[in-house]
């Protein structure tokens, strides 16, 4: 080992307080490597010439580098000390030898070192060779952190999430939860071609493995075809991994949804069969008030006492409102029977102010750019709305609409001119059962609004006008322009 010309390499500006064990059978060059090592500003045990001795070192002292001479006295050499040490502790090895055949540099490699130095070498040769170890070292230590992290997170995960090769499409790894699934050994996993195993739910004859693996990724529902047959609904999402010089790799996340979905169906199947009776029990209603209406007609003729007649004009308006109630709620029949969906806000006020003269509105000249998640009967509100303003506003001359966006959410105004509503009943008025027609419309409302979490309330003042303010919650609502 020689010194550097001019200002000695272990002449250091600052101290390193890092520790360095030595393993050489050298004497010599373990005492001349010592002293250069400390006068650089590393803490340097005293050096080792077994590799038995340097386990031992190791276990007891835990230095944060090694450097290692090939040959060693000893039953065991200086390659399979590295090798121990690699199973035992997390330490990087630099090889100090002055051979360099083949055969050393093939069983050498096998022990992946973090430097390998031939004798004789300059101090300033080993020095750097010892910084990049200590730093390769410190990085390969977050690399290795990071991926336990990695394992315990997907290892872990209720979601099934596996890696597809992007060119041959087949399973390059999968969690534990994916290999539960799909139900294969692992020795069969590798085998799988990603169309075996993911078809297009909608059409199952769909190229939806090419979508799975494009640049642009892909987000939506799938099918999963288990080694039994079965098929369970995943709501997947897939993205591109690409290294030079590498085949794209295709990461993929998928939720299970088979229970939701049958749930949902199940759901839906029992609302069909509610609606059904529903619409036999009002039907059934329906003709015997016809009768009872028929019967109240033919008995006032036939009764000249004032009191009987008095009695009798009560009953055919209970009669009535009985069936102005029955026709009114057979709107409203299919509340929550559909599954909410995407509307245009802007075709939905359109169909609604087509019901009334348009003269009465007062729209911003930008359309309604949004479309809202929602029960199909979303119309529905606003036609009540419209509908109150012309039967309680009294004297008022415009119904003015307007849409503002916050961090909130998505905020829609109904407003009219009118004699407004009393504070004592701005919440009365969404009961069931409150008001002067039916009772149900904004109670009715309410409840469509509710299915996706819409809200509604009255902010106008008394005297001024009604004001119906529809809040929308982020990721109820999107723009219609895309």
């Amino acid at each position: 080992m020689r010194p550097a010309p001019g200002r000695l390499a272990g002449q250091r500006e600052r101290m390193t307080g890092q520790s360095i064990l030595i393993v050489e059978d050298d004497g010599v060059i373990a005492l001349r490597m010592q002293e250069m090592l400390t006068k650089s500003g590393y803490i340097v045990a005293d050096p080792v010439a077994f590799g038995e001795d340097a386990l031992e070192q190791i276990a007891e002292k835990h230095p944060d580098l090694v450097l290692m001479d090939i040959e060693l006295m000893g039953e065991i050499d200086g390659i399979e000390t590295t090798r121990l040490i690699q199973e035992r502790f997390e330490i990087p090895v630099i090889y100090l030898t002055a051979y360099v055949d083949d055969h050393r540099l093939a069983r050498a490699k096998e022990t992946a070192p973090y430097g390998y130095i031939v004798k004789p070498f300059m101090d300033r040769e080993l020095l750097a060779t010892i910084d990049m170890a200590i730093h390769r070292h410190a990085l390969d230590r977050k690399l290795k952190e990071s991926e336990r992290r990695y394992h315990a997170v997907v290892d872990k995960a209720a979601e099934y999430i596996f890696m597809v090769n992007g060119e041959s499409r087949r399973i390059a790894e999968a969690n534990p939860s994916f290999i539960g699934l799909l139900g294969y050994g692992p020795e069969v996993l590798p085998t799988l071609l990603l169309p075996e195993i993911i078809i297009d739910p909608a059409d199952p004859m769909a190229p939806i493995a090419d979508r799975i693996c494009s640049r642009e990724g892909f987000s939506g529902e799938a099918r999963i075809r288990c080694s039994d047959s079965s098929y369970r609904d995943v709501e997947l999402a897939s993205s591109m991994i690409s290294t030079e010089g590498t085949p794209p790799v295709i990461s993929i996340v998928a939720h299970d949804v088979t229970d939701r979905k049958k749930a949902a169906e199940a759901i839906s199947q029992v609302n069909r069969k509610l609606h059904f009776l529903t619409q036999i029990t009002r039907h059934d209603i329906a003709n015997l008030l016809t009768v009872a209406i028929g019967y109240n007609g033919f008995m006032k003729p036939m009764v000249s006492e004032p009191a009987v007649q008095e009695y009798l004009s009560r009953q055919e308006k209970i009669l009535d409102t009985i069936n102005r109630q029955i026709q009114f709620t057979k709107l409203y029949d299919d509340i929550g029977a559909a599954s909410p969906r995407w509307l245009s806000l802007q075709a939905i006020l359109s169909e609604a102010m087509g019901h009334f003269d348009a003269g009465l509105f007062s729209v911003p000249k930008d359309p309604f750019r949004y479309e809202i998640y929602a029960d199909p009967l979303f119309g529905r509100v606003f036609y009540n709305l419209f509908e109150n303003a012309t039967r309680h506003a009294g004297d008022f001359s415009k119904i003015s609409l307007s849409v503002r966006e916050s961090a909130g959410g998505l905020l829609i105004v109904i407003e009219d001119d009118g004699k407004g509503i009393p504070a004592d009943i701005k919440e009365k008025i969404f009961s069931r059962g409150y008001g002067t027609n039916t009772g149900l419309g904004l109670y009715l409302s309410r409840e469509i609004l509710d299915i996706t979490h819409i809200a509604i309330r009255e902010t106008g003042t008394p005297g001024s006008g009604a004001r119906f303010e529809i809040a929308v919650p982020p990721g109820a609502y999107r723009s219609s322009v895309r």
